[in-house]
């Protein structure tokens, strides 16, 4: 039996933390009505779980008097974080599921419609399985738009503390299309990945043109934590034999080719971003985009200047995991220049703050301009090369940069 609405959120007391899941899976029905009687949030805690790009509708931006932590700062929580409203919490993708178990008391998951006493995560399935082992109360929005996963974590219609019918449309990102820097770019990176490897690669144009030049690959695997529909064009075009991943975001008709594709089977987090998971995959390569990179390898994804532009994500999960890897490989790509070519991403030095993968736990780095495979190499050889692929009105004073470092090393 469904309950109302009112009633589910009326399980939001103050002095209890509650988890707003991202993704296709983000409650819009419970933020609307959050910001609809802000009252509700007085004394509450709530765990932001939105992806940057993906989710729009952030709690910190639309309920005025909530306090938020979150995995990410998106931009729609930067005005609540300047304010102090919104905490980051930077922690890997693979440390979620264990920080979720030990805070949230209530969380909200949209769900497909129950059949036979059991009740589908659809394509949303990061963190609810996990966070479903423990103590937490579970409320399932019951949304018609959610597909059930034909391969995926199924949860019996009594772990949840009630069922509330919804009728939101899910998220669907239209994400920018590649431009001919982010061709480029693919272009390298595709050089580096041959038939039968294990793939994952992050979101965005630059990931979209990526796997578009994966399309004559053959017997390659997707192990990720969020799909989009480039894959499924992947796996028709005979590339892709198999995907793992949390989530999948894109168009509603994409969504349901996800959920019922045989191919495809969605995971927890404790599963997709597992050290020892990702070890175990055989010619694992994560690939994943930068801000900027220093000229001894090191990797800022996180921030532009000392602003934060989002957050840890599964970058340093899916890095170390590749370079556990028989045969892996951590990629790191990145467009050369910023600020209309004005500004070089290759850097002598991270700026202060926040280093998202360290010395040594890269194993390539990719511009525009070509692919530099850095592991095993010698420290001066790790900046020749870096500064071979940097942008060339650049090269010059990194060179100079570089020299003037070494004095000091």
């Amino acid at each position: 039996m469904m309950s109302p609405l009112a009633a589910a959120l009326d399980r939001i007391r103050p002095g209890t933390t509650v988890l707003i899941p991202g993704a296709a899976g983000e409650p819009t029905a419970v933020i609307d009505a959050l910001a609809a009687d802000p009252g509700r949030a007085d004394g509450v805690r709530f765990v932001s779980c939105a992806i940057p790009g993906v989710n729009r509708a952030d709690i910190a931006a639309r309920v005025p008097n909530a306090a938020v932590e979150g995995f990410f700062v998106p931009d729609s929580a930067r005005a609540a974080y300047e304010a102090g409203r919104y905490r980051h919490v930077p922690i890997d993708y693979s440390a979620i599921p264990a920080h979720l178990a030990a805070h949230v008391d209530l969380a909200f998951a949209t769900v497909a419609p129950p059949k036979a006493g059991m009740v589908s995560l659809g394509v949303a399935q990061d963190v609810i399985p996990d966070l479903a082992a423990g103590r937490a109360r579970l409320i399932g929005l019951v949304n018609p738009a959610m597909p059930p996963a034909s391969d995926g974590i199924l949860l019996p219609v009594d772990r949840f503390d009630a069922l509330v019918a919804v009728d939101d449309p899910l998220v669907e990102p239209e994400p920018a299309p590649p431009g001919a820097v982010a061709a480029a770019i693919a272009g390298h990176v595709a050089g580096l990945v041959g038939d039968g490897a294990v793939v994952e690669v992050g979101i965005g144009r630059l990931g979209q043109a990526v796997l578009a030049e994966l399309a004559d690959r053959r017997g390659l695997s997707i192990h990720a934590g969020l799909i989009g529909e480039r894959v499924l064009d992947l796996v028709e075009a005979g590339a892709v034999d198999a995907v793992t991943t949390g989530v999948a975001v894109g168009p509603l008709a994409f969504l349901q080719r996800a959920a019922a594709d045989p191919h495809v089977r969605f995971r927890p987090i404790g599963h997709t971003h597992d050290a020892a998971v990702l070890a175990a995959l055989p010619r694992f390569h994560a690939i994943n985009f930068a801000i900027e990179v220093d000229l001894f390898g090191q990797v800022n994804a996180e921030r532009i200047g000392p602003r934060m532009a989002g957050g840890r994500g599964g970058l340093g999960d899916f890095a170390r995991g590749a370079r556990r890897s028989a045969g892996g490989r951590a990629i790191v790509a990145l467009i050369s220049t910023a600020a209309r070519g004005t500004v070089s991403r290759i850097v002598p030095t991270l700026s202060p703050g926040p280093v998202s993968l360290a010395y040594g736990e890269v194993d390539c780095v990719v511009t525009e301009h070509g692919a530099a495979v850095i592991a095993g190499l010698p420290v001066d050889r790790i900046a020749e090369a870096l500064i071979a692929i940097a942008d060339p009105a650049a090269r010059p004073a990194l060179a100079e940069a570089w020299q003037a470092l070494r004095r000091r090393m």
